[in-house]
């Protein structure tokens, strides 16, 4: 009888860990390990009070509550039980209204993720010496997910400018920015920037990039109300222009730093306002650096429609270019999608 119940102790203390491996993991720990189509993987504590057989919230120790949609999730047996949760008593009880926990919310559905817009209009411009009046075109593009944010913004213009001294003389102009941000937690990211600037009467320095990537953090971070700033080295690189071969440092590839600070404002529902400023120091001698401020005023008159007036001013400076800063005032009616 001993060796019979030795025998029996250790057979008990062998399978009671495999028995571990294949349960599944709703009968398990708490911390659950989700797989998305897109190759995310999620860690966190399942909250069944706030997910349903469209949604479920996730409890990340990093990132908060994390609404996931269903239909994003792979077809594998973790997702599947946990989704046989919510559809066998979806028909059977009426959910309840539960409070916000902490006054968190989940992260943006996948469905509304994406936010473009487009719009058109007329602008002007002006320096200490010359006014100039045209239109113009912008795009904006931005998609967030878990862990990752994208920004794509586009802008080209056209001004006939003059002065007392000259005749009108047309000019073409853009820029592209784009920014990535990679999650580490609720405030801190590792972000990526881009910034390409085209101005057909600039002497030197016609075309500039500047990129950058470094650490970025959120000094405040709500629903209706961001501010987040950026702090990295920078790479610039100037070229073009009838006198870039004869300028010092035109056609080179600078070293320098970049700090930059966005600010969104979510007013009301109506009105929201977004200011961008991205400020570069090159290493090199003699030269100075750079700014580049925006600041876009976003009217919507219809809130059953997608229609927005904007407000859009300017102020840059860049190498090579006069002592005077250059500002824009752009009126633009568009849409968002």
């Amino acid at each position: 009888m001993t060796f019979s119940n030795n025998l029996i102790k250790t057979l008990v203390i062998v399978l009671i860990p495999l028995i571990n491996l294949i349960l599944p993991n709703k009968l398990r720990a708490e911390e659950l390990k989700i797989e998305l189509k897109d190759g995310t993987k999620i860690i966190g504590t399942l909250i069944k009070e706030r997910s349903d057989s469209l949604n479920i919230v996730i409890d990340n120790p990093n990132l908060g509550f994390i609404e996931i949609p269903v239909d994003s999730l792979i077809e594998n047996e973790t997702n599947k039980t946990i989704i046989s949760q919510f559809k066998e008593t979806e028909d059977l009880v009426e959910p309840l209204p539960v409070e916000p926990i902490l006054d968190e919310k989940p992260s943006t559905a996948f469905s509304s993720r994406w936010q473009n817009s487009i719009r058109g209009g007329f602008n002007s411009s002006s320096s200490g010496s010359r006014e100039s009046i045209g239109y113009s075109l912008s795009t904006n593009t931005q998609y967030r997910g878990i862990f990752n944010e994208y920004s794509l913004s586009t802008s080209y213009a056209y001004n006939e400018s003059s002065s007392s001294f000259s005749k009108a003389v047309g000019n073409n102009s853009g820029n592209i920015d784009f920014e990535k941000d990679r999650t580490l937690n609720n405030k801190l990211f590792i972000y990526n920037t881009i910034h390409y600037r085209f101005n057909e009467s600039a002497f030197a320095g016609k075309h500039r990039t500047q990129t950058s990537m470094g650490l970025g953090y959120y000094l405040f971070k709500k629903d209706r109300f961001s501010l987040k700033t950026l702090l990295g080295p920078a790479a610039i690189f100037h070229t073009g222009g009838e006198f870039c071969s004869d300028t010092q440092y035109c056609g080179d590839l600078i070293p320098g730093w970049d700090v930059e600070n966005l600010l969104k404002w979510k007013i009301n529902e109506r009105f929201d306002i977004n200011i961008s400023d991205v400020y570069s120091l090159a290493s090199m001698n003699n030269l100075t650096g750079s700014n580049y401020l925006r600041t876009t005023l976003n009217f919507r008159p219809y809130l059953d429609k997608d229609l927005t007036m904007s407000l859009f001013f300017e102020n840059s400076h860049y190498e090579f270019t006069s002592s005077e800063p250059r500002n824009n005032v752009r009126f633009q009616i568009g849409k968002r999608f």
